[in-house]
Parts: structure tokens; C-alpha cells; sequence
């Protein structure tokens, strides 16, 4: 390691720090991923809620003149105040929306895509291909003005021209006090929206939809359509029939029916507010919104990374307490690499790009070589029991299977395991010596356990099971997470697709091999090298929690 340098950097990263669990994390994967392998050069901003209060959030507008300046940013996620927020804070009011500000300035569009990873199948299973969101970043609700208005006030939209003319046109006569709301956006901004989602389309090769509301809002959302399809049609059809691709307009409410019966693999263009619901709503169904990459692309070439999701907000609290939490980093991390790679490629240091595609591949791939299912064994740990539960009695101390404190504190709290948890043999005698059957069997899945390797009796064992649940032995919260784990295991190993293709279980001919002399070899080799008769010479039993 002595001839170890690291890897330089020419032109600056803009760092945007922000808020909670989050910048938690940011530190962590700062000081554990990058720094000790980067000289990391970057101009720092600190958009953390105290001190966006502190400079009357000038930082917000600072970060992003910077990021023009140097032209590739990362930002943490930041919290955007409502009430409950301006009072747990103390803020001097409640400040927009960081990003919000930071897009205004940018004028750029947000594109949102799925990381994919082996094991984990998203919830609609015809998606076999990412769904990219492209997301105008400009105006619409997030550059709003807004108020109340009380009871006989009349609203109207006021226009005044350059020459001091006006047009007006009313909104509402309020017999009752109400609220209104005012927004925009400009063709400028609408165009290079246009344009950055053709030029992603065509440099990925992928289909452009595009959908608003027209046929209700005839002048607002028809100016979107009517832009984008003057813009296709004069730049961008030749082009595009070249590639093989298409770019089709659509209603949203039609697009949403298009998406959920689609297979992926195109980009879905919408305008702000919408690509906020649905690049969560596409998130979501993927995996979870940790598993998203997010970049802004400005018309003038400038990037902003960040991660798609919040703050984290409860595991941070729980940070604070002293407990332990299992916040999924990746959107984090990517957010990093990406803008890493930006500008490795900006600056010509291949090292700095080849960085950020291994550090992507290596948190990929240390997912997909997870453990995704754990038995559980009928041992008993009397020194762990007794360190969890002091004063507890000898009676009370269960095998694993059983045990509380070993399942779900030791192995999915402490540990952090997320798969799924099996008993061993339920009719074995190191469960049902512990206590009665009808006992044992509701108490293995509260205590942590999510699915029984077998039977005793199945109708029996059912009928236990929904006794354990109507007496509040197995809770709602228990069930519905056992529910999900073992839907999980099925959804990553495809076992839905199987089951639609009729391939779940081999047909007979296939089942004809089964005690060949092939198999009886393995069987042999597996004995050989794998049951092992383990004496304890050396006094390590009891095992102590020390």
C-alpha cells in the first residue's frame, strides 16, 4: 500500500449537504467509500433546514449559482418545511422547497430510473425492463403563490401586458372562505424540456411517451402537448424513425393504464407535479425509492445527482435515541457515483469514471449475495435469553424457533436480516418438548419466525395457527410482515413467471431421474464432505453471549 495515490480530481464537485438520516449517511459514505480512495475536491454548501433558516436560505440560491459555475453537483436530501416543521425547528418561516429553488435556477429536467437487482422483482411483474421518469423541473405547484381569501372576495387572474394593458378573467366568486393558488411556466422552459427528453430518448434508444391533462386543461397543459409536438416534428421524427423508436402523446389517466400493463423500457416524460407522484409511485413498485437513481440535466449541460427519496425522518429519530437503524444508502451512494462519473468524464480521468462504475457494481453485487432465507434451528441459548431478558426463569427459556429475543431481536434487529425466516421440523422434539402444540405453533411465528418447513397435521396445525391469531398470540403487524417475506422470496425467485409459463412444477418424465445412479453419487459426496459429528474437547459449551 505504500505506492497507494489517490485518485485526483482537477475541477470541483458542488456538495450540497442536507438534512437527518440522510446526512448521516452522506458522512458515512464520504469517509468510508470515497475519501480514502479520492482526493475529493469539492465547493461546499450546507443546506441543512438550520442553516437554509440561518442565511434566509440564500444557501439554496448560492448552492445553485455554483452549480452553473462548475456545472456537476451532488445533493444530499433535504427537508421542505410544512407547520409541523416550522415549529420543531423554530424557523423564521416556511421556506420552499430546496429543490424547488434549485430547479427554477437550473431550468432543468429530472430523470428517474430503477437500480436492478438480482432478488428483487418489482410488484407488477410484467416489468421485466426499467421505466425511466423524465420530470419537467420548472415551475407548475413548486413555484406557486398562494393564499387564502375569506368569505365574499372575488378571485380573478390578472395579466398585465408591456404595454399597461390588462386581461382579466375571474376564477371564483367565494360565498365561503376559501384558497387559491397561482402557478406557471414559460415555452422556454417548456422547450428545453421537450429537448432534453428527445435527446435521452435518442441517446438511450428508448420510446418517449408524454401525457397531461388537455382535454381539461385547454390552454395550460395543451401549451405542453402542442410544444413538445412542434418541436418532434421540426427536430427530432427523423431521427427518431432512424432509431426505430417512437414518441407518442397520451391523457395521463391513459398513460397510467399504458404503464401498469407495459414490460418497461421506455422513458415516461410528465410535468412536475406529476413526475413526483409517479417517479414515486414507479420507485415504489420497483423496490422502494432507495433504489433510484435521480439526475438533472439543464439545456445548458449543467448535472445535479441526487437521491429520489427523503430524509428518512424516523430512522433519524431513532439514530438520535441511541437504536440501531438499517436505512437503505444505495440512492445515496449512486447519487455520488454518478456525479463522480460526470465529472471524471467532463475532466478526462478515466480513473475517477472507472471509480464510480466499480463502487456501483460492487454495492450491487454485495445485494445480490445477500442470504435470502435463514432456518432456524431448535437451540436453545440460555446465557443470550438471560442477557436480553434478565430475571428470566428457566421455564421460559425456548429453543430459537420459539424464542423472541433470539429471532426477531438477535437476528432481524441487531443483525438486520431481511429475509425470510424458516423452523426447522416443527414436529421435532427440540420444539414440541418445549411446550403443547397448539401453543408452539402460533408462538414460532410471533416470536419471528415466517414460514413452518413442515407440517404435522396441516388442517390441525391451520386451525392452531388461526387460534393464535384470534387470542393476539400473532398480531396484525406480525402477520402481514411474515405475508411479505415469503411474497418477497417468491416474487425474486419468479416464481409467479413460472407458475403463468406452467413450468412451476416439473412434469413427470422430468421426475424419472430422481434415484439414478447420478443422483446417488452426489448424495454420497454431499454425506462425505457435509454432516460432520462435532465433540466438544475444547469446553465451549454453554456458548456464552461473552
Amino acid at each position: 500500500m505504500a505506492d497507494f495515490k489517490k485518485i485526483p480530481m482537477t475541477t470541483p464537485l458542488v456538495e450540497m449537504d442536507g438534512d437527518e438520516m440522510t446526512r448521516i449517511i452522506w458522512k458515512m459514505i464520504k469517509d468510508i467509500l470515497l475519501t480514502p480512495y479520492i482526493d475529493l475536491k469539492t465547493e461546499y454548501y450546507d443546506l441543512g433546514l438550520e442553516h437554509r433558516d440561518a442565511t434566509n436560505d440564500q444557501v439554496t440560491v448560492d448552492s445553485a449559482e455554483a452549480t452553473k459555475k462548475y456545472g456537476v453537483a451532488v445533493k444530499c436530501a433535504t427537508i421542505t418545511p410544512n407547520a409541523a416543521r416550522v415549529k420543531e425547528y423554530n424557523l423564521k418561516e416556511m421556506w420552499k422547497s430546496p429543490n424547488g429553488t434549485i430547479r427554477a435556477i437550473l431550468d432543468g429536467t429530472v430523470f428517474r430510473a430503477p437500480i436492478l437487482v438480482k432478488g428483487i422483482t418489482p410488484f407488477i411483474p410484467n416489468w421485466t425492463k426499467p421505466i425511466t421518469i423524465a420530470r419537467h423541473a420548472y415551475g407548475d405547484v413548486y413555484k406557486n403563490t398562494e393564499m387564502s381569501v375569506p368569505a365574499g372576495a372575488k378571485a380573478e387572474l390578472v395579466v398585465t401586458k408591456a404595454d399597461g394593458t390588462e386581461e382579466r378573467r375571474t376564477i371564483h366568486d367565494f360565498q365561503t372562505p376559501g384558497i387559491i393558488q397561482g402557478v406557471h411556466n414559460t415555452d422556454k422552459s417548456i422547450a428545453s424540456f421537450a429537448r432534453a427528453c428527445f435527446n435521452y430518448a435518442l441517446s438511450t434508444k428508448q420510446d418517449l411517451w408524454f401525457a397531461t391533462k388537455d382535454t381539461i386543461s385547454k390552454t395550460y397543459d395543451h401549451r405542453f402537448k402542442d410544444i413538445f409536438q412542434e418541436i418532434f416534428d421540426a427536430e427530432y421524427k427523423e431521427k427518431f424513425e432512424a432509431l426505430g423508436i417512437e414518441y407518442f402523446y397520451t391523457l395521463i389517466d391513459d398513460a397510467v393504464a399504458r404503464v401498469i400493463r407495459s414490460e418497461g423500457g421506455y422513458i415516461w416524460a410528465c410535468k412536475n407535479y406529476d413526475g413526483d407522484v409517479m417517479s414515486d409511485m414507479v420507485a415504489t413498485a420497483y423496490g422502494s425509492l432507495a433504489m433510484m437513481t435521480s439526475v438533472l440535466v439543464s439545456p445548458d449541460g449543467i448535472y445535479e445527482y441526487e437521491a429520489a427519496h427523503g430524509t428518512v425522518q424516523r430512522h433519524y429519530y431513532k439514530h438520535l435515541k441511541g437504536e440501531k437503524t438499517s436505512t437503505n444508502s444505495m440512492a445515496t451512494l449512486f447519487a455520488w457515483t454518478g456525479a463522480l462519473r460526470k465529472r471524471g468524464e467532463l475532466d478526462h480521468i478515466d480513473a475517477l469514471v472507472d471509480f464510480a462504475d466499480k463502487l456501483e457494481k460492487a454495492s450491487i453485487q454485495t445485494i445480490e449475495d445477500g442470504v435470502m432465507t435463514i432456518m432456524a434451528g431448535h437451540i436453545a441459548l440460555p446465557a443470550y435469553s438471560r442477557l436480553k431478558r434478565p430475571g428470566i426463569r428457566d421455564s421460559e427459556i425456548l429453543p430459537a424457533t420459539l424464542s423472541p429475543e433470539i429471532i426477531d431481536g438477535l437476528l432481524k434487529t441487531e443483525l438486520g436480516f431481511n429475509g425470510l425466516v424458516v423452523t426447522d421440523a416443527s414436529h421435532m422434539i427440540g420444539m414440541f418438548a418445549a411446550i403443547p402444540r397448539k401453543e408452539q405453533v402460533p408462538r414460532a411465528i410471533a416470536a419471528g419466525c415466517d414460514m413452518f418447513l413442515f407440517f404435522n397435521d396441516q388442517e390441525e396445525d391451520f386451525s392452531y395457527m388461526m387460534d393464535g391469531y384470534r387470542r393476539g398470540i400473532i398480531t396484525q403487524e406480525r402477520l402481514h410482515d411474515a405475508l411479505r417475506r415469503i411474497l418477497g422470496l417468491k416474487a425474486s425467485l419468479g416464481l409467479h413467471r413460472l407458475k403463468q409459463q406452467g413450468a412451476l412444477m416439473p412434469q413427470k418424465e422430468r421426475l424419472s431421474v430422481i434415484g439414478s445412479e447420478q443422483h446417488r453419487a452426489l448424495a454420497r459426496k454431499a454425506a462425505d464432505k457435509f454432516v460432520t459429528l462435532v465433540k466438544d474437547t475444547r469446553n465451549y459449551l454453554p456458548i456464552r453471549p461473552d
